[in-house]
């Protein structure tokens, strides 16, 4: 009789390999639903025979996730005559009566 894979797994490195996979499989999950772009999770078993006993084999298990990046944020800001950077633009008047309101306030 054939044991499962999943069993396998499971006694790899006494189930450590199968904790981490889950932990990368959940990070990766939120990563994608952040940022709408695919990722990857790979799980590698790499099986050589064991030098030193006939009938053993060396069993290597490692888990890698590529994450999906996010875009870093765009902001703009215009040049001062000083060369700095501001928020607002010098060239544009001020309209009476209009005045910016914070978007951290609470609205009650």
């Amino acid at each position: 009789m054939k044991k499962s894979f999943a069993a396998t797994l499971q006694e790899v490195r006494r189930g450590a390999i199968v904790d981490e996979a889950t932990d990368a499989l959940n990070e990766l999950v939120k990563a994608v639903q952040d940022t709408g772009k695919a990722g990857k999770l790979t799980l590698t078993l790499e099986l050589k025979p064991f030098a030193k006993a006939a009938d053993a084999i060396s069993v290597k298990a490692k888990v890698v996730a590529t994450m999906p990046k996010m875009e870093d944020a765009e902001e703009v800001f215009f040049a001062t005559a000083e060369n700095n950077l501001s928020r607002n633009n010098a060239k544009q008047e001020e309209l009476p009566g209009v005045r910016l309101v914070s978007t951290s306030a609470n609205v009650a």
